[in-house]
């Protein structure tokens, strides 16, 4: 990824906006790969890290968009959207799970082990990013 450099951008500018770009999406690649291990995406947090990694990189990107080529910003952007949308639906089962499992009310095992197949079965979604 090279950022572009133009008359009003100084070269100091340019690398800062290389770096952090590198270092948002460097970590949301590493929060995927560990997503994708089916033993690891098992944990909540692990999704959960996820989220955050693709909320950073997003950030990031929107911020530096103007160092990037519309052709490198559309491929990043379609990539954390997928990406975001596949942990978002296993994020979400996540959480309803917690919350009724954290309840006073008596939930019936068999909605608890409902939520948990649905979520085993979003979970490929996530690696195939």
């Amino acid at each position: 990824m090279s950022a572009r450099v133009t008359p009003t951008t100084s070269r100091s500018t340019v690398t800062a906006a290389e770096e952090i770009l590198r270092a948002r999406l460097d970590q949301f690649i590493k929060r995927l790969q560990k997503a994708a291990r089916r033993k690891q995406a098992d944990a909540p947090e692990v999704i959960h890290q996820l989220r955050v990694a693709t909320r950073r990189a997003r950030a990031a990107l929107d911020l530096f968009a103007d160092y990037l080529t519309p052709k490198q910003r559309s491929w990043f952007s379609k990539v954390l959207r997928k990406a975001r949308k596949a942990a978002d639906r296993v994020r979400n089962l996540d959480v309803y799970r917690l919350r009724l499992e954290a309840s006073q009310d008596a939930v019936p095992p068999a909605v608890l082990r409902l939520i948990r197949r649905h979520r085993r079965a979003a979970l490929p979604q996530v690696a195939a990013v």
